[in-house]
Order: C-alpha cells, then sequence, then structure tokens
C-alpha cells in the first residue's frame, strides 16, 4: 500500500506543468457564480497540470460548475466519471457531460483489443478532459488505476470531490492526501435555504460541533427521545423527502414502522404484495476472503475477477478449504433483453462455465433472496445498475402499480416495469443509510441516531448537508451523541501513517 501510495504522489508530481492551457475564457455570462465557482471552471481550461483537484463542499455548486465546462466549449472532448452510476447519471443529467463510472471506464479499457487501442489512440477517444466526481469515495487501488490510464491517454484530469464526507470504501484516501499540493475550493454553501440550517452546517464543516448542536437545540431541530413514532410523524406530516440513519438495522426497523403509519393515513395502499428482493449478504470485509463463508447453492456476483466480465452471475459448486478457492459454475439461464417488447427472455443455458477463484485475489459479492411486501404509493428504492432498465444503484421512485412479483416503479417522469425474476435489487425507501444519501438532495431531512450507532463528524455532516430547507435530528441522548461527533474516525494513508 505505501508503494502504491507512493506512486501517485510521484505521478501527481511528474504531471505538472505537462498540459496546454487553453486560452482565456469569458466568464461575463455566470456573473452569479460563487468565487469558488468561478475558479474551479477557470482551472478546468487554464490549468497546465495533467491532475487536478477540487475541493467542494457540500452543495457548493461543483455540478453547476461542470455544467458551466461544457457550456463554454461545447466540442471540447470532455468525460464524466464518477464512483457509483447515479452520480454518473446525474452528472450526464444536470450537467450535459457524457459520463460513466470509474468501474465501467476501466473495464472497457481493461477489455479493448489492440487494433482498438490504436483506434483509439488516434482518434483520442480517451484524450481530452476528465471530471471525476465523488473523488472522495476512491480508493488506492483504484486512483492509481485512473493516473496510469489517464497517462497514457494524454489526458487531463480534474479529481472533484469532498473529503469531509463519507470516506472511501476501499482501502486509502489519497484525495485529501493530495490536497496538500495546490488545488481550488467551493465553500461558498448554496444548498441550504434556511439561515439556520446553512449555518449549523456551516458550523459541523468547521468541527464546531458543539455550537452547531447547541443552535440546533435551540431552534427545536433536535429532539432527545428513545422512540422513532414522534419522527415518523413529523416525516409523514410534513411530506418529508429523506429519513437517515446510520444502521441498516435501524433502517430496516424505520422503513416498516414508517410503512404502518402511512397506510393508517391512507398515504400509501393498505395491501400488501409480495416481492421477491435480493440483497448482498453481510460478510465483514475478512469474511468475504474466506472460503469457510460459502457453501454449495449461493448465488455470487463477480465484481473484479480476472478474465469474468464484472457483474456475471455464478452459483457455488464446491469449495476448498486448504486452499481457500471456490469453484463456480454458471447461473441455469441467461437473461436476454427483448428490446421489441422491451423486457426479458431467460434462456436456458446449453453450455455452463466453471471457473475456481482464490478468495484473496477476487472480489465477489454473496447474494440472498427474500420476500419483502410493497404497497402502491410507497418510496423505494433501486440497489443496483441496470444498464436495459436504465436504473442506477441509489435511484429513488414511488410504486404506481403492483401485483405479486411485479411492480410499476415512477422515477422523475418515466416508468419502470420489473418483475422479481429479471431485477430483483429492490428495497423500501423511507429511510436510507447515510452512505445512500451522499450525493442526494432533499428539502426536508429527519436523522435518526440511537445509542448503538456509529456516528462521526463525517455522519453528521453529510446527513444534514442533504437538506435544503429543514433537517432534524432524533436522538436518545443529546451528550453522547455531541461526543461521538467530534470524533471524525477518519481513515488514514499507508503514506500518513509511516
Amino acid at each position: 500500500m505505501i508503494k502504491m501510495e507512493q506512486q501517485i504522489m510521484e505521478m501527481y508530481q511528474k504531471g505538472l506543468n505537462k498540459m496546454t492551457p487553453e486560452t482565456s475564457i469569458d466568464l461575463s455570462s455566470y456573473d452569479y457564480f460563487t468565487s469558488g465557482q468561478k475558479a474551479f471552471v477557470r482551472d478546468v481550461f487554464e490549468s497546465v497540470n495533467q491532475f487536478n483537484l477540487i475541493q467542494g463542499d457540500a452543495g457548493t455548486g461543483k455540478t453547476s460548475a461542470m455544467k458551466a465546462v461544457r457550456e463554454l466549449k461545447p466540442s471540447k472532448n470532455l468525460l464524466g466519471l464518477a464512483y457509483t452510476g447515479k452520480a454518473a447519471s446525474e452528472l450526464e443529467d444536470k450537467a450535459g457531460i457524457k459520463s460513466k463510472t470509474i468501474d465501467q471506464l476501466l473495464n472497457e479499457i481493461k477489455n479493448r483489443s489492440t487494433k482498438q487501442k490504436a483506434f483509439d489512440k488516434m482518434s483520442g477517444k480517451y484524450s481530452g478532459i476528465w471530471l471525476i466526481d465523488e473523488s472522495s469515495m476512491i480508493g488506492s487501488a483504484q486512483l492509481l488505476k485512473l493516473m496510469k490510464l489517464a497517462k497514457s491517454e494524454s489526458a487531463k484530469v480534474f479529481f472533484i470531490g469532498d473529503s469531509k464526507q463519507l470516506q472511501a470504501i476501499a482501502a486509502g484516501r489519497m484525495f485529501k492526501e493530495l490536497q496538500t499540493n495546490k488545488h481550488i475550493e467551493l465553500t461558498e454553501t448554496l444548498r441550504q435555504k434556511r439561515f439556520v440550517i446553512r449555518n449549523v452546517v456551516e458550523l459541523v464543516k468547521q468541527k464546531e460541533i458543539q455550537t452547531g448542536l447547541e443552535m440546533l437545540r435551540q431552534n427545536g431541530n433536535f429532539i432527545e427521545t428513545s422512540s422513532i413514532d414522534a419522527m415518523i410523524l413529523d416525516y409523514i406530516k410534513n411530506n418529508g423527502d429523506m429519513i437517515i440513519t446510520s444502521r441498516n438495522k435501524d433502517r430496516e426497523l424505520i422503513n416498516q414502522k414508517t410503512r404502518s403509519v402511512l397506510k393508517e393515513f391512507g398515504k400509501i395502499g393498505k395491501k400488501d404484495h409480495q416481492f421477491t428482493v435480493e440483497t448482498e449478504k453481510q460478510m465483514s470485509d475478512s469474511q468475504k476472503c474466506m472460503a469457510n463463508s460459502y457453501q454449495p447453492g449461493d448465488e455470487i456476483m463477480i465484481n473484479n475477477v480476472k478474465g469474468v466480465q464484472s457483474g456475471s452471475r455464478f452459483i457455488v459448486e464446491g469449495i476448498n478449504r486448504k486452499k481457500n478457492q471456490v469453484h463456480l459454475k454458471t447461473t441455469p439461464t441467461i437473461r436476454i433483453w427483448d428490446t421489441d417488447q422491451e423486457k426479458f427472455d431467460h434462456i436456458k443455458r446449453k453450455k455452463h462455465q466453471r471457473i475456481t477463484i482464490n478468495l484473496m485475489e477476487s472480489d465477489i459479492t454473496a447474494l440472498k433472496r427474500a420476500k419483502k411486501e410493497f404497497s402502491k404509493g410507497e418510496r423505494v428504492i433501486f440497489t443496483r445498475n441496470d444498464k436495459y432498465l436504465n436504473v442506477k444503484n441509489g435511484n429513488i421512485g414511488i410504486v404506481a402499480n403492483i401485483q405479486p412479483e411485479q411492480m410499476q416503479i415512477q422515477v422523475d417522469n418515466r416508468l419502470i416495469n420489473i418483475d422479481s425474476q429479471d431485477y430483483a435489487s429492490i428495497d423500501h425507501a423511507h429511510a436510507i443509510t447515510v452512505h445512500k444519501s451522499q450525493g442526494q438532495t432533499a428539502k426536508n431531512v429527519y436523522i435518526y441516531a440511537n445509542n448503538k450507532g456509529h456516528h462521526t463528524t463525517e455522519f453528521l455532516y453529510t446527513g444534514l448537508s442533504r437538506a435544503s430547507h429543514e433537517a432534524k435530528i432524533y436522538c436518545e441522548n443529546y451528550q453522547q451523541f455531541m461526543c461521538q461527533c467530534m470524533n471524525e474516525q477518519e481513515k488514514q494513508t499507508s503514506l500518513s501513517i509511516g
């Protein structure tokens, strides 16, 4: 890890003064931009460095700045990248920049033929400017791959993110480490419309946790209670957009109780319909790497295994505990999209692919299926990307129609039909975890924090900064919660340790 992060630093330094700047741009049409937004846009065109950093606090107009880049240079070769599919989709929709996930780009490049690689180089397909959103979520290994790829393609890269929010899931936090170098900062908050909430977010951002929470409490936005009932009633009464919690266990409990109250108030259909959902088996990182954690019959999704397409599904056939390996074979049927009928067909495989993987060298996800109940009119969240349905992990919609194992869900202005046999990655979305909330905006936000939750400065900042108008915290013990939120518990890079 130390060697990897040293390479990142070395590549950053070697990329200084390597690029040709654009001619000066006219920002007179963007007088309403903050100084940070203007500096961001100018830097995209005028920077002479190959690798550039944009630290944009939550709600400071990063997407608007990226949209301005596209508007100022519509013919420029721009590529939008993001850690999650939902963020990539929003970047494309809101900024007008053709975007994809980082994994999609890396897989695309990895699977190129020699001929295709030469053609891409000649045509400059991947050169130009890369705008990488959610960069604070990128682990060191993925960051190094991106930098190596950008160097080979002569691309100018802008890593854009907020190091004050939730940290990368993968090892390393190099986005913050790189900020010891010169970078652009966007700090003026635009999202929060109410003075009190805007001030509290600013105080938390400056690590003034006690002052910020006290301001919330004095304003009646901090409710000390051991019950979730008051929060649920507030959420329903005020047509709340988002309940945020730190634990999946709490999320599930809140969703079930909220559904019951919504039915009583006639806000959603009283009749439940069963739908078989697919979720990830709960395993620690160490358990995922041990053969003992799996058993024959388990369904596996491939995330990163050499020579196997990401997203492929397999069934565990056998286990070799001594070698820490699992033997896999492809699922019994192939899912094929019928373009004319706009639905999936399932064709029985004539031949199975069998592979053996070493768990210490592979990234896989074990899946499980269970029946859940849904009602017409309730909020649901998609938890897996699907290019055929055109949905992203994190998209939220409303159930428009439902019958057993089938749903029609309205997402923005379109209706999406799903069948549990084809797409089962769906869940209730009255409450979501703080990780799922990152990158989203809601008018009213309700944060639940019991004594068992994991609450840090990043949790508090991310949760509060989702709100544009109202934010309330419901907590068992004010003093305990305040003390927890004073702990940043940031992950360190190997370089910062030693």
